[in-house]
């Protein structure tokens, strides 16, 4: 067995919803979207924090577009970057998507409120 050297790669694991926002917004987005994963693939705390009141969700712009990644980094040996929604900012309708699909989730604790975030 390899001997481990206390440090693992951050690893990008989508909601289902959020593979169903990469199919949606078609293949002439979907280059850039995946490029900017692999940005968090790399750097798991990049982009910006999710509004003004501190909540585990994070968005990541994608390119100079109005396109953007709504994530969220969890565990603290593993950096696990989840994938909540992808979409454009431009009415606020993915944050509001992000914070619906918080809210079903079954995790306890995780929900951040739409109405309340800069885009």
């Amino acid at each position: 067995m390899p001997e481990s050297t206390g440090q693992s790669s951050p690893r990008t694991v989508f909601a289902p919803a959020a593979i169903d926002d990469l199919r949606r917004i078609g293949p002439s987005a979907t280059p850039r979207v995946l490029e900017n994963l692999l940005v968090l693939e790399s750097d798991p705390e990049a982009g910006h924090p999710l509004g003004e009141e501190p909540t585990a969700f994070r968005k990541l712009v994608v390119g100079k577009g109005p396109c953007r990644i709504v994530d969220r980094v969890t565990g603290t040996a593993i950096g696990i970057c989840e994938i909540w929604a992808i979409g454009l900012r431009s009415d606020g309708e993915i944050y509001s998507e992000a914070a619906a699909r918080a809210a079903k989730s079954s995790t306890p604790g995780l929900h951040f409120a739409a109405g309340a975030l800069a885009g």
